[in-house]
């Protein structure tokens, strides 16, 4: 009896498989580990390969290398032929309102319908549906028809539910399951592989086609894994005529609401709140919202500059930085982290050498795997993962740093921090996802150090510019409130450039270039280190072509070892530039500081909306020592110059001195974001350096 229900059983599933193979002919899709996917006909999985029909040609794929298969779905409306067969009432109204938008060259698309719902159930539980309706108005607008949306697959699942296009007289045509691909972002590191993409191209797109699209996500958040927490930019670069948010909780689920006004004026939307049934709702809806596309250069991130709406799940700092405690600092560091430790530290005694040894070995001997957190995860893996992985992230770094160093006595902490450019921790709306990163401190000699593993190519101490005085929550410790990283000061990241010329009397420019780096800005040039004989020569001629066409570089050096992180960088040039003066009657002649220039492109607005963002802070020092021909003096040199302010500097000054011309600048950057009300001292400051930089030098025949 039991063997004929098993024989019924596959007979009906035989023929349940070969009846929906017929439908889904050519639209399954396999996902290998790698990223690379495969569209065709699903045959057969066995316990070892995976056997698909690929135009027509059968193809075996490993189980062991594949990552996911995709098969078809039977998706919403792709029964239907005509708008008029929709009951969706949006949807609807999305085809109404389409008409009064006529065809556009100054205006790509207009977004006509923008809704976000976030559905909350019971224990965390989770369910967004992504709604958007779109009218391309010009050619430039179809390119747009391609539309994606993420998820993280390690918490979430997620579907595009119906994707279609209205034609003009209201016939539609739906999304082909081929145009449908689910991919991995970071499927190169298995750990770290949990943002995934799902891209789509809409069928039958033309100028005046509307498409509407939506989709699913649906799954659970935690705490400190993987919080709830949404931000929404209320500026778009496409005008739209309605965008709605809204959610939808249990009565036991507190939601916490925040509007950040920005530096555009923007009429703060209501949110409505009601109750039905068991359920709470609050909704935000607005309409007729422009576009605004930003033309300034060096605009800060627009976290500071544009107004936002953020929403979490009640709770606050001290909370989070307790529960972060208790999980992962709490108990002391096992007897395995101790022994990995001491087989780093071995025999030192020195606390400062041991911390050395430890930032050397995580630093440099472990990858760095350049995942956001909110790309992955907020907590850092287990520890035995840890320790046998040569590929890392920032958050699992910092981690293994802090209890390495607990292990064998030594006290140490860990942040998660905000970058500065993106404005301060909003208390409110309190949540691990308002952090862009984690950095560490020690002490050490008495002082408070930064240790960031945030580029392979740092020294102990030095840290990302977007640390400075940081909003950050420490979680080595309970009860954590906010607090302010340390300042990294512009004497912290020093440049200084020395030039040895001599002009001969034929205009030709013989320079020995010596440059010394101090700080952060080393990590760029200890890169360096890495490169082929071949790639190196291509980098430095690369460089050496600053002093224009008519160059040869003789020889290039780097001081140092790139690899000894506790000498500077120091690089040497030695270049010959031909016809590098201008000759003219009565024996004159003209040129310009070698390799020296500014420019004001970043200034070149009468009027700035925003702030300016340096990026950094920095000091640069220049000296300049140009011998003549014996037969020639100076005639003239520009005047001095001095531009100091309270945030930036810039002094330059020529001096005569046995036969040779000397100069000495000074650039100095202490403030990273100058605000608006200084934008016409900054473009007077950035303007006249630049035409200081770009004045000639004569000389004469005596």
């Amino acid at each position: 009896m039991k063997q004929k229900i098993l024989f019924i059983f596959y007979l009906m599933l035989f023929f349940i498989l070969n009846v929906y193979s017929q439908e889904i002919k050519d639209k399954s899709t396999v996902i290998l580990k790698d990223g690379r996917e495969y569209k065709g006909n699903l045959i057969k999985i066995d316990e070892q390969d995976v056997i698909f029909e690929i135009d027509g040609k059968i193809n075996n794929f490993k189980k062991i290398d594949v990552s996911k298969i995709n098969l078809a779905q039977k998706r919403l409306y792709e029964d239907k032929e005509n708008i008029s067969q929709i009951a969706d009432p949006e949807i609807k109204w999305v085809w109404e309102d389409s008409k009064k938008w006529e065809i556009n060259q100054n205006q790509n698309i207009i977004i006509l319908l923008d809704k976000l719902t976030y559905n909350f159930n019971e224990n965390n539980q989770l369910v967004i549906r992504i709604k958007k309706g779109i009218k391309i108005l010009n050619e430039d607008g179809k390119e747009l028809s391609k539309q994606y949306f993420y998820y993280l697959k390690n918490y979430y699942s997620a579907k595009l539910l119906y994707g279609i296009t209205i034609m003009n007289d209201g016939a539609i045509s739906y999304v082909d399951e081929e145009a449908i691909n689910d991919e991995p972002i970071n499927g190169n590191f298995p750990q770290y592989d949990n943002l995934q993409r799902i891209k789509f191209g809409l069928k039958n797109i033309d100028v005046g086609s509307v498409f509407v699209w939506e989709a699913e996500v649906k799954g659970s958040f935690s705490d400190l894994e993987n919080p709830f927490f949404t931000q929404r930019n209320l500026i778009s670069e496409f005008p739209i005529e309605k965008r709605i948010v809204q959610f939808i909780t249990p009565e036991n689920v507190n939601l916490n609401f925040y509007y950040k006004d920005g530096i555009l004026p923007y009429k703060e939307s209501q949110i409505r709140q009601f109750k039905l049934g068991t359920k709470k709702f609050y909704i935000m809806e607005e309409n007729n919202i422009g576009e605004f596309i930003n033309d300034e250069l060096q605009s800060p991130a627009s976290d500071l500059i544009y107004p936002f709406f953020y929403a979490t799940v009640n709770t606050n700092w001290q909370t989070i930085s307790t529960n972060y405690f208790n999980e992962f600092f709490k108990a002391p560091p096992s007897n395995f982290m101790k022994e990995f430790a001491m087989s780093i530290v071995k025999d030192e005694t020195n606390d400062l050498k041991k911390i050395n040894l430890l930032y050397e070995y995580v630093n440099r001997s472990i990858k760095l795997v350049d995942i956001e957190m909110s790309n992955s995860k907020y907590i850092p893996s287990e520890d035995d993962k840890i320790l046998k992985s040569n590929n890392l992230n920032v958050l699992d770094k910092s981690y293994l740093f802090i209890r390495l160093l607990n292990s064998i006595g030594i006290d140490g902490k860990m942040f998660f921090y905000r970058n500065n450019g993106a404005g301060k921790l909003i208390d409110e709306v309190a949540s691990l996802k308002q952090f862009d990163s984690t950095i560490c401190m020690v002490e050490i000699d008495g002082k408070k150090t930064l240790v960031s593993f945030e580029n392979e190519n740092f020294a102990l101490g030095q840290t990302n510019f977007n640390a400075s005085e940081a909003s950050c929550l420490q979680v080595t410790k309970p009860y954590s409130t906010k607090e302010v990283l340390p300042k990294i000061n512009p004497d912290d990241n020093k440049t200084e450039v020395i030039y040895e010329c001599e002009l001969t009397a034929d205009n030709t420019l013989i320079v020995k270039s010596t440059m010394t780096i101090y700080g952060k800005l080393q990590a760029e040039y200890r890169t360096k280190r890495f490169l082929s004989k071949e790639e190196l020569d291509k980098w430095a001629k690369e460089g050496a072509s600053r002093f224009g066409n008519d160059y040869t570089l003789e020889s290039y050096n780097f001081v140092n070892n790139l690899s000894d992180f506790d000498k500077p960088v120091i690089y040497e040039e030695k270049i010959k530039v031909t016809n590098y003066s201008f000759s003219y009657k009565r024996g004159l002649k003209l040129f310009k500081l070698p390799a020296f220039f500014y420019n004001s492109k970043s200034v070149s607005k009468q009027k700035r909306i925003f702030p300016f963002d340096f990026y950094n802070t920095n000091v640069d020092n220049y000296k300049f020592s140009i011998k003549l021909p014996e037969t020639y003096q100076v005639i003239f040199t520009p005047q001095p110059i001095n531009y100091t302010y309270d945030d930036f500097s810039f002094t330059g000054e020529y001096k005569i001195e046995d036969g040779k011309i000397l100069f000495e600048a000074k650039n100095v950057v202490s403030k990273r974001i100058i605000p608006q009300d200084k934008y016409e001292t900054l473009k007077l400051w950035m303007e006249e350096k630049t035409k200081f930089s770009s004045e000639w030098i004569m000389i004469g025949e005596k």
